[in-house]
């Protein structure tokens, strides 16, 4: 390193590196969650609750660096400390981003801010690991359609990480819903549709999807509600699985696809996945399986009590979002 002319011979020190580990998703979520938990409150005159957020970025060497929200500097977004203050000058290609809120939306921030999305894409990082969606109506997953639309791949992290970040986040989440509510007031927001399948399927009702499937959801997942009552179709409507038009309910593209009694249909071609599937023992298998078998087999593995649900992997298109449905929306009713 070339020695500042302002200070003779003495040379600055190089900056401290982060400590290597192995890429395991599983351990990254779980080191942005302790990263979010040092997250230091911005003082705001107007009572609106920061959240509290952590970030990990693994490197392909085994590098792994942190920051979390007002770390350097109070407001600062994590995602901001860590790639441009920790990490302006180097190169980012291949390197994977674990965040534990979605990152902020272009346009979100006030000009000339870029958003933390925005910041990613110029990163060249291609692979996210998202906690949870933010849903303050300025960001409510257009941040994560913002990096799906350039190319950067996104995971969330597991049923019982998300809830964790949810808990800590108990006061921004209720303010963030409540100006969403009032944005919809004043003018109907567009919704953002990372998945064709989050749509009603034509030509399909609810009399299309297996009863046996869904009296197994209901008794694993304890469900009260009848299977058909009004209150467990609300349920998969909030999952996304079912749509309410004109007083009738249909199934979407993923209620289908999980549900369905003909799965091989036309309305719904190619509904088999190949999957690569990770117990909470640390067991793993592959291959190919149709989505029935899939369902059934992380609904045997997240019911039997275990602290961590199974995960799997490597699904088609759309399977990251299949498999947040079947990880995160089914396993565990609320």
């Amino acid at each position: 390193m070339t020695a500042s002319p302002s200070h003779g011979n003495r040379q600055r020190p190089a900056r401290k590196r982060g400590s290597k580990v192995a890429f395991d998703p599983r351990t990254l979520m779980e080191r942005a969650i302790e990263v979010m938990r040092k997250s230091v409150a911005e003082a705001r005159t107007d009572e609106k609750a920061s959240p509290s957020v952590g970030v990990v970025l693994w490197m392909p060497d085994g590098t792994v660096e942190t920051a979390c929200r007002g770390e350097l500097r109070d407001g600062d977004h994590a995602e901001y400390t860590l790639l441009e203050r920790k990490n302006r000058h180097s190169r980012l290609e291949g390197a994977v981003l674990f965040a534990t809120l979605e990152p902020c939306a272009p346009g979100a921030r006030q000009h000339p801010k870029l958003g933390c999305a925005e910041r990613i894409v110029l990163a060249r990082i291609k692979q996210v690991w998202i906690g949870i969606e933010d849903p303050d109506p300025t960001v409510d997953r257009k941040g994560i359609k913002s990096l799906q639309d350039n190319g950067v791949a996104v995971h969330m992290f597991d049923r019982e990480l998300q809830e964790t970040i949810k808990v800590a986040n108990k006061e921004f989440i209720a303010q963030a819903l409540e100006r969403a509510a009032a944005a919809r007031l004043v003018k109907k927001p567009k919704r953002i549709t990372l998945s064709p399948l989050e749509g009603r399927i034509a030509n399909v009702n609810t009399n299309d999807l297996s009863t046996e499937a869904l009296a197994q959801y209901r008794e694993i997942a304890k469900i009260d509600e009848a299977v058909g009552s009004p209150a467990f179709n609300r349920r998969l409507v909030q999952q996304g699985l079912l749509k309410q038009d004109d007083g009738h309910w249909a199934p979407t593209g993923f209620g289908l696809l999980l549900f369905g009694a003909r799965s091989r249909g036309r309305s719904c071609p190619k509904p088999a996945c190949w999957a690569r599937f990770i117990s909470p023992k640390g067991m793993k298998s592959q291959g190919t399986s149709t989505v029935p078998r899939f369902l059934r087999r992380v609904w045997r593995c997240s019911g039997s009590g275990t602290s961590s649900p199974i995960r799997s992997t490597a699904l088609p298109r759309d399977g990251e979002r299949l498999r947040s449905l079947c990880l995160n929306s089914h396993v565990r009713a609320s």
